[in-house]
């Protein structure tokens, strides 16, 4: 496609993936030409001459044909070449090279998928390559594709061979996160790590202290940046579901959420930015991976007064559906809990009712109140006691009068 090609690299890759798109034939045909490449390459090395222009052609293309290879006989001429000219370079990188050491390490991550086809030596060789590469001594453009070659066998692969490479490999991911100072690239090291949190509890745990004051510096540096702040809650959510975990990530990230959304009460910024709103998101993960047999951490309840001050002040549409999604799971999970309390003199209840009633009230928009309706049937249907008959007809009386208003079919729904 001539309208996007920039540069000739990128038309050869166009036509090396067309021509491979063709299925054997075209295969057969560029994996011939890799071998002739990869001959060419080892006579030039023998006779002084330069070589590593060659060689990175050659191994590029081969990772590019990775995923059009239909026939096993394919896929084993590619897992040939993997060994016989990129598993040497993985395990004794040319120093001054470090292109082609990057190339070497994202050509071995294309065959992810197709690495239980190896043997176990070579299997090690290459998992010892990818670990090797992610050695802070080494450039960053190396670390950064062997952090990805990492994710993609976890994604690919499973088996002690695997939590042994996460095992080794980890503390090196983590290292390269504090490094990076791109958003882009930060997002997607956080995607390797989540996954490899997702491998092995133990392996997890030796990390977790270290991992959640590293996370939480991520957190604070890049609040604003949705894509960040979202995979962070995501590993931070997968941590607190390991019971040797829990307990160290609640201890630090309540009162770091708990005070971002008191922040947020008196700085709109925060709240429009969307920071407050990834603040409550992250309480509300908290509590859904919390242990279910045991109570809520009382730390979480320290919450509950700016909550409704935010509620009771702001019109910010998303910051109301995440303030009501927590209200919501506070109360289900720990609900005498939370009734003990007192706001400024006042009952829990009461101030409740006040955040009830403005869900409730037209001058709140429909999508801000678009999560209200889990909360009503909380309180009419898992708090009736408590708050009497006569309130909770009242509840139904109003939230009936609230649904004849409404507009927008997600409120309706809710």
């Amino acid at each position: 496609n001539l309208e996007h090609t920039y540069t000739v690299r990128a038309s050869a890759a166009d036509l090396l993936n067309q021509v491979s798109a063709a299925g054997d034939p075209g295969i057969a045909l560029i994996l011939k030409k890799v071998g002739e490449f990869i001959r060419r390459v080892e006579e030039r090395r023998r006779q002084g001459q330069s070589w590593w222009q060659a060689y990175e052609a050659s191994i590029f293309s081969l990772g590019l044909v990775s995923g059009q290879l239909e026939s096993k006989e394919a896929s084993v001429q590619c897992l040939k070449f993997i060994e016989s000219a990129v598993v040497p370079v993985l395990l004794n990188p040319h120093a001054k090279l470090p292109f082609v050491h990057a190339r070497a390490v994202w050509c071995v991550s294309q065959y992810a998928d197709k690495m239980q086809m190896l043997g176990q030596g070579l299997l090690q060789a290459v998992f010892q390559g990818i670990h090797k590469a992610l050695d802070r001594n080494y450039n960053m453009a190396v670390r950064w594709c062997a952090s990805r070659a990492l994710t993609f066998v976890c994604v690919s692969m499973e088996g002690p061979e695997v939590e042994t490479l996460v095992a080794k490999c980890l503390p090196a991911a983590c290292q390269l996160l504090a490094e990076e100072a791109k958003e882009e690239t930060i997002a997607l090291s956080l995607e390797t790590i989540h996954l490899c949190c997702g491998v092995s509890d133990k392996v997890t745990a030796s990390v977790a202290p270290q991992l959640t004051e590293l996370l939480l510096r991520v957190w604070a540096k890049h609040n604003t940046n949705p894509h960040v702040t979202e995979a962070v809650n995501d590993i931070i959510a997968n941590l607190a579901t390991n019971p040797s975990c829990a307990a160290g990530v609640m201890s630090k990230w309540t009162p770091a959420m708990v005070g971002i959304i008191t922040q947020g009460c008196v700085n709109k910024k925060m709240v429009l930015q969307g920071t407050v709103e990834r603040a409550i998101q992250l309480l509300a993960a908290l509590i859904r991976s919390w242990d279910q047999s045991k109570p809520l951490p009382s730390a979480l309840f320290s919450a509950v007064s700016p909550l409704f001050r935010l509620m009771l002040e702001t019109d910010d549409n998303s910051a109301m559906q995440a303030g009501s999604g927590l209200l919501t799971l506070l109360l289900r999970r720990g609900k005498s809990q939370m009734l003990q309390g007192k706001i400024q003199g006042r009952s829990v209840m009461e101030v409740l009712s006040m955040v009830v009633n403005r869900l409730l009230s037209p001058n709140v928009t429909d999508y801000a109140a678009c999560e209200a309706g889990p909360l009503l049937t909380q309180l009419v249907f898992g708090m009736g006691k408590e708050i009497g008959q006569n309130a909770a007809s009242s509840l139904v009386s109003a939230t009936a009068k609230r649904l004849v208003r409404a507009e927008k079919p997600v409120l309706i729904a809710s």
